[in-house]
């Protein structure tokens, strides 16, 4: 079954429009959070996603003659390789995997795009032999897509050790979304049917897109509560402050008499002739104060004491 008499497959069509609703939904989000960069990075994706689903749905069909037959080809497989020379970018920036690094750039350059342009561009175009592009030029791609299977696993699981436990249903689902993409190069080589290639690879695009979605929540859910806090703090008083940052540090019933004097900016001596104790201990006291707060000057003494502290 076809969708409109072409050679996409209704699945592919119906994934292809929920991406497009995605993206305007991203793209609104973006907007609106124009610094958050996973955003964008997402962004991208989607873009990627789109035009291989209606590119590889489309094409290749002998029945479009306003497109030649070749660019049908070169469009069909260079959506593949654009998708998947993306994609260790994507999982380097957006999930912060580090040890991506080397495929995210040289990795894809060479192992992807090099492939692309000689084996699908320049070869098929002078041979017209489809066969041999697929059979010579898959060959680079397969051995960078194992090794960047192998390094993502290391990198996935080094980059939530030690993480809290609710962060590890985050870390299997990004396990999960890696394996759908290794499947492409097979997929590409024996020729699988349409409908599998999308639902393999579009599965590992929803599975990121349910991660960014619970990463989104977590991130706004944590925003909020922190903007609350902030709201609650400004609303005590400047005892209140100061008593709960007291709390807060354990300073002493001395140790709060003397800070009262150096808010004033009182020397050591004036503040031990008010409080009838030696200029030593009171600079004793002081020498306490900075040790428990880690303020380096009586300044930030004061404004780390005085001020609502998240």
């Amino acid at each position: 079954m076809r969708l409109f008499g072409t050679e996409m497959h209704p699945v592919t069509g119906l994934l292809a429009a929920m991406e497009l609703f995605l993206l305007g939904a991203q793209l609104m989000s973006w907007l609106y959070f124009p610094k958050e960069r996973r955003g964008l990075l997402y962004v991208w994706l989607l873009v990627l996603m789109i035009l291989y689903n209606i590119f590889g749905g489309f094409f290749p069909d002998p029945t479009l003659t306003w497109i030649h037959i070749k660019l049908q080809m070169m469009l069909a497989w260079g959506s593949g390789f654009a998708v998947a020379a993306y994609l260790p970018y994507y999982f380097y920036a957006a999930f912060e995997l580090k040890k991506l690094k080397f495929f995210a750039f040289k990795g894809m350059l060479f192992f992807l795009a090099l492939p692309y342009l000689i084996f699908f561009v320049v070869e098929y175009h002078l041979s017209e032999d489809i066969d041999f592009s697929i059979r010579w030029g898959l060959i680079a791609s397969a051995l960078y897509g194992v090794a960047f299977f192998w390094y993502a696993f290391k990198a996935i699981g080094e980059r939530y050790r030690g993480n809290l436990e609710s962060e590890r249903l985050e870390m299997y689902l990004t396990y999960i979304a890696v394996l759908p993409w290794i499947c492409m190069i097979p997929f590409g080589y024996f020729r699988v049917s349409q409908l599998t290639e999308v639902l393999t690879t579009n599965t590992g695009f929803l599975i990121i897109t349910a991660i960014l979605a619970a990463r989104s929540v977590r991130e706004r859910r944590q925003q909020r509560e922190e903007k609350d806090l902030t709201i609650s703090l400004l609303k005590l008083s400047a005892a209140e402050i100061f008593e709960a940052n007291c709390l807060k540090f354990d300073i002493t019933p001395r140790e709060r008499d003397i800070l009262q004097y150096i808010k004033l900016g009182m020397t050591n001596k004036e503040i031990g002739e008010k409080l009838f104790i030696a200029e030593k201990t009171v600079g004793n006291n002081l020498q306490n104060l900075h040790l428990k707060t880690g303020a380096k000057t009586r300044t930030e003494l004061v404004n780390i004491l005085f001020t609502a502290q998240k």
